[in-house]
């Protein structure tokens, strides 16, 4: 199954990330639009999903986009490295109202035993969020907006590499545009479950902060860099194991988005750790292989499609 969808991932619907701006002039709303230039209306031309170095759909108008990525991620551990092979998927879908839902799931293998005892495929975390926007304000040129978030990351079952716990989600997120360039700060905070699993680490809450600008340097070509910091707290858990003292960790992630039609946009990139986990290999059993920077550096690559 693994193989198929890798095979496939040329082929399927994809959400344009580096859809941060609407540089268009028109303002009717259901006009598809490429990938690097959203119309006004389109599935994410306003708001912010910095998580994505992209907005969320908020405003008026209708769509649905999606995204499907290849990511290998190198793990340190303690005598030998190994990689997580990931696909994952994305579809954000905007109403005709202030709201959008963002659905992803994920899932990978790996061949080295520290990571899985197990290399087949094995599933991810799904997880959905919907978001509001709340404020809204300035001409396209200079706009800003500010959008809440809620949401809900579900536990995997069987899975020797995802969570085996249930997270809630809230957030902020906010964009300012200011003509060819575009900041997003966003905040989410993640209530943690208590694992299913007997083997799997339980960890405290976690809270991610995201910094991220993008910069159209033409009609077919965008280039950013997100900068995401995490912070782990230790479990209060009457169970072991558990994690006993908080953990940070930081990375950095330069992106570049091509045009290579008017539906279709290729990107690239990577995520290079700038604050490392002392001794990161003692925390495998945590699970947190989706929280990219964790245990190691990745590079990755989308096709993106918009409808």
């Amino acid at each position: 199954m693994y193989k198929f969808i890798s095979s496939a991932i040329l082929t399927t619907l994809t959400f344009n990330l580096y859809a941060l701006v609407d540089y268009s002039q028109s303002s009717s709303a259901p006009a598809p639009a490429a990938p690097m230039m959203k119309s006004e209306g389109s599935a994410s031309s306003k708001g912010a999903n910095v998580k994505k170095l992209s907005a969320g759909p908020s405003g008026v108008g209708a769509g649905i986009s999606f995204d499907s990525y290849y990511e290998s991620q190198k793990v340190q551990g303690k005598e030998q490295t190994g990689n997580i092979n990931i696909i994952g998927f994305n579809s954000l879908i905007q109403t005709p109202y202030p709201v959008y839902l963002d659905l992803s799931y994920w899932q990978g293998n790996s061949d080295a035993p520290f990571i899985s005892n197990d290399s087949s495929d094995q599933k991810g975390n799904p997880q959905v969020k919907v978001g509001f926007n709340w404020l809204s304000f300035g001409d396209k040129a200079s706009s800003a907006t500010v959008d809440l978030i809620a949401g809900y990351k579900m536990a995997a079952s069987n899975s020797t590499i995802a969570s085996s716990r249930s997270d809630k989600i809230v957030g902020v997120q906010t964009t300012k545009v200011i003509s060819e360039v575009a900041l997003g700060l966003g905040y989410e905070y993640y209530l943690t479950g208590t694992p299913s699993q007997e083997e799997e680490m339980d960890i405290g809450n976690i809270g991610k902060f995201t910094a991220a600008l993008m910069w159209r340097v033409s009609p077919d070509i965008k280039m950013g860099v997100e900068a995401v910091n995490y912070t782990i707290k230790a479990s209060d858990a009457e169970r072991d194991p558990k994690l006993k003292n908080d953990l940070s960790f930081s990375y950095l992630s330069p992106q570049l988005a091509l045009g290579l039609s008017p539906f279709v946009g290729l990107e690239l990139g990577a995520k290079f750790r700038v604050k490392k986990i002392p001794n990161a290999y003692e925390y495998t059993d945590t699970k947190i292989y989706d929280l990219r920077g964790a245990f190691g550096n990745s590079l990755f690559a989308k096709l993106n499609l918009s409808i």
